[in-house]
């Protein structure tokens, strides 16, 4: 006889704090839901405290719905006891949930924004991963892989970045472009030419497509990075 699987169960953060390496500022009576094994999503997951349009394309899906939390319950995050697998992109915006992964995440995309994301082991992305806004924080504590990595005013650490095109917006503002705090109408930049798609001609394109779970690189350079 198999046994049944073994449901989720909340926590309050402080219980993980150790095991996640989540920092002491962080607010330890967060109820966190830890889901045991790995976590496979198909389409897109979102971080975010408003629930997703349920008429997206890709399919959208809610975290606290993909991660089992029962109706009734209120939940500030989830902890993935194994590997997080999503089909699409995982994206936050403006304000949104704890993320924690205890192994290795895999994904297209990843927009990091407004949630607290730790990675405790590798972080494989076929697409782009793009931090922005300065209110949430992103941390892989084994290799970042992906074809393009993006700061966009985003706290970002990992152990070791294995990505052949890295772009911080600030800093770009400041040395190229002459400072803007949001890019608008700003040019693609032309050592990122040969890795975006031709349909974009302008930077804040570039981020309203992640934004909105799309791909942004050339699906031949994608290939190449990920057979390489």
């Amino acid at each position: 006889m198999t046994a049944p699987p073994t449901p989720p169960r909340i926590v309050a953060l402080a219980d993980l704090a150790d095991a996640y390496r989540v920092p002491d500022y962080m607010p330890a009576d967060w109820r966190i839901l830890v889901v045991p094994g790995d976590l496979r999503v198909d389409g897109d997951l979102q971080l975010e405290w408003d629930r997703p349009n349920g008429n997206a394309h890709p399919p959208r899906h809610d975290w606290r719905d993909a991660a089992g939390c029962p109706p009734d319950e209120a939940i500030d995050g989830i902890a993935i006891e194994g590997s997080l697998h999503v089909g699409g992109a995982i994206i936050s915006h403006w304000a949104g949930p704890m993320l924690l992964v205890r192994e290795h995440l895999r994904a297209r995309s990843l927009i990091a924004g407004g949630a607290f994301i730790r990675i405790r082991g590798d972080a494989d992305v076929t697409d782009t991963v793009l931090g922005h806004t300065n209110h949430g924080e992103l941390y892989i504590d084994g290799t970042a892989t992906a074809p393009l990595l993006i700061w966009d005013d985003h706290f970002f650490n990992a152990a070791t970045i294995n990505a052949p095109y890295t772009f911080d917006t600030r800093a770009a503002a400041w040395e190229d472009w002459g400072y803007d705090d949001d890019l608008d109408g700003y040019p693609v930049p032309e050592q990122l030419k040969p890795v975006l798609r031709e349909e974009f001609g302008c930077w804040d394109e570039v981020l309203d497509a992640l934004r909105a779970g799309k791909d942004v690189v050339k699906p031949d350079f994608r290939d190449q990075v990920s057979s390489g």
